[in-house]
């Protein structure tokens, strides 16, 4: 079982003592808060709502104070790196504002993985919306309420004794098994992948990847590193932001995710957006720091890693792709097309930014893509969409990639938390895909706002259920799966 470490917050740290300037600054707020209350009006906005309450007041005004001066950045509001006046200046103008009911894109204060900009009243963010893959893949198309339904079997026996089981209801019947026997998690700030949405022109850096002491395949690792198939360095790497913080030694995945959706090929204006996968990414403790970063001194060393262009075109899957595009003969290169079926970080090589729960599905209260699941163990082999797998209990029936649904007339039962409520709904609309396990729980991921820090809209759908009773009440053996699609026919 996965043990959670959940961050408490603290509204008002004690001090020893108010310096001059601090205190100028307390008299200066207390006489303006007024002023502002009454010169701002009350229109629905979250920046300055540092504790997602859906209020931005004299508690959220507690801790920034109470954060002054230093580089905290949960209340680093204009994320300049430090908490000053500049944050509380955002902060009064927005205070005594109530946040409505919000969209999609809408956010919960200034996200750090956003660029933003100041228009004069607020502060609006760019490049707001996630979209991985094609809006018509498996994991973004809704399912027709009479999706067809797996009629084959799994063999579940040896090969000198077989047992073929049908998968309806067999693999179903496994899941709630696995359930019973290992339980439900919900990984909410480990074991799940920050997304960094970042501009198009973050330079890359070189990164090693390396993985029980052997080098990653080639052309992954030329990838990662920016290298020419000859060893040279020619401009590749991953655009890490400067202010990125690993994560903490306790998340033994430290998965992260890099997004350009303002990414334009410089050989094709129709290839855009560019999204980069990283597992086990971490400092290089060989690291030189009086050295020039390079690919013999690289910052960041990974474990496996991916690359995706063209992403709004893309099934949710890395493939084979090199036999064309920009600069394929080189995946090193900075503008390269290369992309191999075996890159990524799950297990299955499916997109694990998509399957996730993301933070906006939090803020929005409904999920409107399908949800990867994790299983404890699986069978060997794998189904569509799926491009490899790591099962290894033959006498298992379910694989990864197997895709399944609640039936589209289940009743919805009465649920003690909003968020399996959610996942009801869009196991119903969406679906379920088996896209790695954990050797523990049953479960799904959550995007956090950092490593080790849940947004508060997404914990907050707990409503009040521990993280191992959060999913209890889904009905898995209520499951079905779907018959095996394509990339053509996601819904066979």
């Amino acid at each position: 079982m996965i043990v959670k470490k959940i961050k408490k917050l603290e509204l008002i740290k004690k001090r020893p003592g108010l310096s001059f300037n601090r205190a100028t600054i307390f008299m200066l707020i207390f006489a303006t808060i007024g002023g502002f209350i009454i010169w701002r009006s009350f229109a629905a906005s979250s920046v300055g709502d540092l504790n997602g309450d859906g209020n931005v007041d004299i508690l959220d005004l507690s801790i920034l104070l109470s954060h002054y001066g230093t580089t905290d950045s949960a209340e680093d509001i204009n994320t300049d790196g430090k908490v000053d006046i500049f944050d509380l200046s955002v902060l009064l103008s927005h205070y005594g504002q109530t946040v409505s009911s919000q969209k999609p894109t809408d956010y919960i204060g200034l996200r750090l993985d956003r660029t933003w900009t100041f228009d004069g009243t607020n502060w609006v963010a760019q490049d707001t919306t996630k979209s991985f893959g094609s809006p018509t893949n498996f994991a973004n198309s809704l399912l027709p309420d009479n999706a067809p339904l797996d009629t084959g079997t799994i063999d579940i026996g040896t090969a000198t004794s077989p047992d073929p089981v049908l998968i309806n209801p067999s693999s179903p019947n496994e899941i709630a098994r696995q359930v019973s026997t290992y339980g439900t998690y919900v990984n909410l700030t480990n074991g799940t992948a920050p997304v960094y949405i970042i501009p198009a022109n973050t330079p890359l850096t070189p990164v090693e990847c390396t993985y029980n002491n052997q080098f990653c395949v080639s052309q992954m690792r030329q990838m990662t590193l920016g290298t020419s198939t000859t060893g040279l360095y020619i401009g590749g790497g991953i655009p890490i932001p400067d202010n990125f913080v690993e994560a903490p030694a306790t998340d033994t995945d430290a998965e992260a995710v890099f997004y350009q959706p303002g990414y334009v090929s410089p050989c094709d204006s129709t290839l855009t957006g560019r999204m980069y996968e990283v597992w086990k990414l971490r400092h290089n403790s060989n690291f030189d720091p009086n050295q020039p970063i390079s690919p013999t001194n690289p910052k960041w060393t990974a474990g496996s890693a991916g690359r995706v262009v063209n992403l709004a075109n893309k099934p949710n899957h890395y493939i084979d792709w090199y036999a064309s595009g920009c600069k394929y003969t080189q995946p090193g290169d900075p503008d390269s097309t290369w992309q191999d079926l075996h890159w990524g970080v799950l297990a299955t090589g499916i997109f694990i930014a998509s399957d996730q729960v993301s933070r906006e599905d939090c803020q929005a209260g409904q999920i409107n893509h399908e949800v990867g699941l994790l299983l404890h163990n699986s069978h060997p082999g794998h189904r569509w969409p799926a491009q490899r797998d790591d099962g290894g209990i033959s006498s298992w029936p379910v694989q990864e990639g197997m895709r399944l649904r609640l039936p589209a007339n289940l009743a919805k039962p009465n649920f003690n938390n909003r968020l399996v409520s959610m996942l009801f709904d869009a196991a119903q609309k969406y679906g379920l895909v088996i896209d790695d396990k954990t050797n523990a729980s049953v479960g799904i991921r959550i995007e956090p706002q950092s490593y080790g820090v849940a947004d508060p809209a997404c914990s907050a759908l707990y409503d009040g259920q521990a993280g191992y009773n959060v999913l209890s009440q889904f009905p898995w053996s209520q499951l079905k799966v779907l018959s095996t699609g394509s990339d053509t026919a996601p819904n066979g």
